[in-house]
């Protein structure tokens, strides 16, 4: 064992117990770099609080460490420090803890449980990749880039939580994540690298925020279970490789926000994907931090609502939500607003008969208000065109963001809703 001006740079397999422990000596402030690389024997190993540094490969291949406590003291893991220990179960990093260095779990194969403070600001490429034990994770709050390779070959992950701080996320990042099926992309990233979401075969749906400006090449190729796609047409930048091999996508929803702007995704999109594009959504965004504004921005996209009136055929479930007002109410719900009180409960009705969220949101409320005491609107196209022409609001439906945004990408809404209200006309006619 090598102690220098308190930072233990040297243990070998000799300097370990036969039992497999190991005390760092009182005093010490730093493991140095590869301090106990390669050290198998080592099982136990007890950080004394006076250490502030885990330097880089400090404990590279300790193949045998099982039990580890990092104290509260350490402000920087460095990169490789923990680099195939692969019989290490759990690691609760503290608080203490602002960096986690490149590959610093990486190959971390028996890892299961990580804790990870909000004091992280920075985790570097491959600190996790190969932890394919891991199947929860939750990034600090502070964290602005997802780096490359961070998550690379995590195939049990499952469930993953992104804070709105992130901006980018790295090349490689979920390599080959095939357990991921649920990925929400928060508002706020600008860019996807290269090869960002290869591989992730689980996924099924995917929306990507209008913060979005790029995404690279191979980003979500080989993505065989992605069957939906909701974009923005604030995108520049598409590589052609980009959806490569994502055989099973059959809708490819545009949200417009400028004239042309569907031509513009269509242009940006391989040949093999354009006529993908199915359905166009209303222009404008909904994010978290969006308040009470109107998600249509443009008053010339907006068409009054004249639904479900008794000369008409009920709308596909597209068509009713462009030309039915929409507004965020609060940070989490949205409004569907008509001009009549019987509109609204036909929709209302609908919603439960199409059993849209069943499973979802098991609880689901659809609370019909009365905004105001203006008598019942005649249900006659002629009426309706009345009501085109009033600024003001009678009735409306509310639903949580999730459930709001499930009606958008859910292709089997669409049909479903269409059909039940299909069906409730058929019996008012």
């Amino acid at each position: 064992m090598k102690i220098d001006s308190g930072t233990l740079t040297q243990v070998t397999n000799q300097d370990i117990n036969p039992d497999g422990i190991f005390v760092i000596p009182a005093g010490v402030t730093a493991i140095g770099d590869h301090a106990f690389q390669y050290c198998a024997g080592l099982t136990t190993l007890a950080i004394p609080d006076s250490v502030t540094m885990i330097s880089d490969g400090a404990f590279h291949s300790c193949s045998g460490l099982t039990t580890l406590t990092i104290p509260d003291s350490v402000t920087t893991i460095g990169a490789m420090a923990f680099f195939g220990c692969y019989r290490i179960t759990t690691v609760t990093i503290p608080g203490s803890v602002t960096k986690i260095g490149s590959s610093a779990f990486c190959n971390c194969i028996g890892l299961t449980s990580l804790t990870i403070p909000d004091s992280v600001v920075t985790i570097g490429n491959g600190a996790f990749e190969g932890c394919g034990g891991l199947t929860t994770f939750k990034i600090p709050k502070g964290v602005a880039t997802i780096a490359g390779s961070v998550f690379s070959g995590c195939r049990g992950l499952t469930t993953l939580t992104i804070p709105d701080s992130v901006i980018a996320i790295g090349s490689s990042a979920f390599f080959e994540c095939t357990g991921l099926i649920t990925f929400m992309i928060p508002d706020g990233v600008a860019t996807i690298g290269n090869n960002a979401f290869n591989g992730c075969r689980g996924l099924t749906m995917l929306t990507i925020p209008d913060s979005v400006a790029t995404i690279g090449s191979g980003a979500f190729s080989r993505c065989i279970g992605l069957t939906t796609l909701t974009i923005t047409d604030t995108v520049t930048t598409i590589n052609a490789t980009a959806f490569n091999h994502c055989d099973a996508l059959a809708h490819i929803y545009v949200s417009q926000t400028q004239e042309g702007g569907v031509e513009k995704i269509q242009d940006l999109l391989p040949a093999d994907l354009r006529d993908k594009v199915a359905v166009v959504l209303a222009a404008g965004r909904l994010t978290k931090r969006a308040g009470a504004s109107s998600i249509v921005p443009r008053p010339n996209n907006v068409k009054r609502p004249r639904l479900f009136t008794v000369s008409e055929t009920a709308l596909p479930l597209t068509t009713l939500l462009q030309e039915t007002d929409k507004k965020i109410s609060t940070a989490g719900q949205v409004q569907l607003i008509f001009k009549t009180m019987s509109e609204a409960k036909t929709m209302q009705r609908a919603l439960k008969q199409a059993g849209i969220y069943a499973g979802a949101s098991a609880a689901a409320q659809y609370a019909i208000e009365e905004l105001s005491k203006a008598d019942e609107i005649e249900e006659t196209a002629s009426a309706a065109s009345t009501a085109a022409s009033d600024t003001s609001s009678s009735y409306t439906i509310t639903l949580t963001k999730t459930e709001y945004n499930q009606f958008m990408e859910d292709p089997s809404a669409y049909d479903q809703l269409s059909q039940s209200t299909k069906d409730l006309q058929s019996h008012r006619l």
